[in-house]
């Protein structure tokens, strides 16, 4: 059987041995043929700064619990341009990111303005303005308790680093559950 090599969609066919082939030598795509693998899923990431044992790793374990105090959250320190990124590995054209935000007391209000940007060099090294950033998208206003954001990025959204950033400079602090990175 031949196929050609596509990353990140899906493929519905069936091999010889009844398993669905998709994602050809990739594993982008989940064992069941349900959907798309969460690109950032257990990926290196990083922070701008750690707040109340709030470490980068955490927004990427999987575990979208929304409750800061079990321990799978990310927090900043209260900062202007507070950020968090995460290593994709290798240059993936983004479609959409998935922000799962927490829903404890105290959680409400602070999850503002949001820009979301991609970059292929290290986004840890690049400066809040860095014009070598692509924004995917933003999110103004008021966040709910326990809501979900999806941004979709533009066509053509290409890179290896994703960098959830703070819009505003002003001190402020940052902090959210899971995040996922959907792409090709």
């Amino acid at each position: 059987m031949s196929l050609n090599t596509i990353i990140g969609k899906k493929r519905d066919l069936i091999s010889d041995n009844g398993r669905c082939i998709y994602c050809c030598n990739t594993n982008l795509c989940n064992n069941n043929c349900s959907g798309f693998v969460n690109l950032a899923l257990h990926r290196p990431a990083f922070q701008s700064s750690v707040g109340f044992n709030g470490s980068a790793n955490l927004a990427v374990d999987g575990n979208r619990d929304p409750n800061f105090f079990h321990g799978s959250c990310i927090h900043t320190a209260s900062e202007p341009f507070s950020w968090w990124a995460v290593d994709l590995g290798k240059v993936f054209s983004i479609t959409a990111i998935k922000i799962y935000n927490r829903n404890d007391a105290g959680a409400d209000g602070r999850f503002l303005h949001l820009k979301i940007l991609v970059s292929s060099p290290n986004a840890t090294m690049l400066p809040a303005q860095s014009p070598t950033f692509h924004e995917c998208g933003n999110y103004i206003g008021h966040s709910s308790d326990g809501n979900i954001i999806t941004i979709k990025c533009p066509g053509h959204t290409i890179g290896r680093w994703v960098r959830i950033q703070a819009a505003l400079g002003i001190g402020e602090y940052f902090h959210f559950c899971e995040v996922e990175v959907f792409g090709y």
